[in-house]
C-alpha cells in the first residue's frame, strides 16, 4: 500500500487544505484558515496537529482514521501573523512565540509548523540551504607515497 508523509507544513486561508487524500501519515502541521477535513473513508494518521481559525476546525474521524495528540480550534501563536485569512507574505513571522503550545510538542519532539522537524531551516523564499567554502587547509604533510593518505579540512558558511 502506497503511503505519504504530510509533515511540518502551514495550511493557511481554506476552505480545506486536501480535496483528496488516503494512505498518508499528516504530522506535525498547523491548519491556520484551512480545515485538515479529509474523506471519512480515507486511512489516515493524523498526529500532532494544529487547527485554528477554520471553518472545521475537527480533524476528520472515520473507521481507518487514527487521531493522536492534535489541537483543535488553538492558536498556534505566531510571532507575526495577522490571521483572519490573510494568506501567506515573506513579511509575516510564522516562528512559534514565547507560550505557543506548538513548541517542543511534535511527534519527534521539535517545533510543530515549518521551523520544526528533519533538522532543515525553513527559508521563507524557498531557497535551498546553499554552503559557501570558506577555507581548505592541508593538515597532513603536503608530500604524500602513492598510496597513503592527504588530510584536508574543509570550512564552510551558510550562505542562506
Amino acid at each position: 500500500i502506497a503511503s505519504s508523509l504530510v509533515a511540518n507544513n502551514l495550511f493557511l486561508h481554506g476552505p480545506n487544505a486536501f480535496s483528496n487524500i488516503n494512505y498518508a501519515t499528516i504530522s506535525n502541521n498547523i491548519f491556520y484558515g484551512s480545515s485538515p477535513f479529509v474523506p471519512i473513508a480515507s486511512t489516515i494518521l493524523y498526529q500532532n496537529n494544529v487547527s485554528f481559525q477554520c471553518a472545521n476546525n475537527t480533524f476528520t474521524t472515520g473507521p481507518n482514521i487514527t487521531r493522536i495528540n492534535n489541537l483543535e480550534d488553538v492558536d498556534p501563536q505566531f510571532v507575526n501573523y495577522p490571521g483572519g485569512g490573510v494568506v501567506f507574505s515573506d513579511l509575516h513571522d510564522y516562528n512559534l512565540a514565547a507560550g505557543s503550545p506548538g513548541i517542543t510538542t511534535g511527534s519527534d519532539g521539535s517545533d510543530r509548523g515549518v521551523y520544526g522537524g528533519f533538522g532543515t531551516i525553513f527559508n521563507m523564499r524557498g531557497e535551498p540551504p546553499i554552503s559557501e567554502v570558506t577555507a581548505v587547509t592541508i593538515t597532513s604533510p603536503t608530500t604524500v607515497p602513492s598510496g597513503g593518505t592527504l588530510t584536508i579540512t574543509v570550512t564552510s558558511k551558510r550562505v542562506h
